[in-house]
């Protein structure tokens, strides 16, 4: 090894061919590829040992005690969109550079909320309860049918995720309108009806068939969806959250779903995870 060697630190995978394989695509974009040495670590003890030389880590869990044992570490690259589980004071307050996955699952997680979006409209869970029971029931699921096309979707948040959800709305024929800290008018912003300030929250959910939480969890955003924001959903409406569980108050969310004051919730994430079994939803 000679003085100038940058040593990379991955613990993104247990796997040693995966590591390999993401090796292999790093180097090919390094200008010097033998002047990195690329560790494995299948395990957060060898992550927290792998030296104090270490410059660079690119991980999925990170801890305050893997930071103390990295005492040379410059820039931390987290695989994950969202980066509210690793905000511990020790590595905020340190210099050490935090970079994250922006937008590398924004097009199968805006499909994985359409996905919960057709299976209430096209109602999926009364076509697989008839079939269990041996039943031919299709008169009876096609009056309830619906369609998403000319439905509105609001959508709070208008990152990457928001933005592939706005794009496949405005394919499947549905009107798409959002809320953002942005101050961009609508007409800036391509497959978008219309741009909310978060001062107007509750107009946007007020109007919305389907309303789909994006942003990040943050001081601000924490239990932002709460009892009052959900009064304001239409009977017939549905929240879909493909954000963080702790944005949407569970109590409040229950509360509205169990005395069908909103008509359901498509959930991919839970305020604690994985969801307790004693839990109402």
């Amino acid at each position: 090894m000679n003085s100038t060697e940058i040593k990379i630190a991955i613990r993104m995978t247990n796997h040693r061919e995966m590591f390999d394989r993401i090796v292999k695509r790093v180097r090919a974009e390094l200008d010097s590829p033998d002047s990195v040495e690329f560790i494995f670590c299948s395990s957060n003890e060898e992550f927290a040992s792998a030296g104090s030389d270490v410059e660079i880590v690119s991980c999925y869990k990170f801890t305050p005690e893997i930071l103390s044992g990295l005492s040379g570490l410059k820039w931390l690259h987290f695989g994950a969109t969202g980066v509210d589980g690793i905000l511990f004071s020790e590595l905020v307050e340190s210099d050490v550079i935090l970079t994250k996955a922006v937008g590398f699952h924004s097009k199968v997680t805006a499909e994985h909320a359409f996905a919960m979006m057709l299976y209430f409209e096209r109602r999926f869970a009364e076509s697989i309860k008839f079939k269990e029971s041996k039943k031919w029931s299709q008169r009876e699921i096609a009056l309830q049918n619906g369609t998403l096309r000319g439905k509105s979707l609001g959508i709070l948040g208008f990152g990457a995720v928001g933005q592939a959800l706005a794009e496949m709305a405005t394919v499947l024929g549905m009107n798409a309108s959002v809320a953002s800290r942005s101050s961009k008018p609508s007409d800036t912003l391509t497959h978008v009806n219309r741009v909310f300030p978060l001062t107007e929250l509750n107009e946007l959910i007020a109007q919305s068939d389907y309303f789909a939480v994006c942003v990040p969890l943050t001081n601000e955003t924490r239990g932002l969806i709460n009892r009052e924001r959900l009064s304001f959903m239409k009977e017939s409406a549905i929240i879909i959250n493909v954000a963080r569980g702790a944005i949407i108050d569970e109590s409040a969310l229950y509360e509205a779903l169990s005395q069908k004051k909103i008509a359901g919730a498509g959930l991919d994430v839970f305020a604690v995870e994985p969801l307790p079994e004693d839990s109402p939803l």
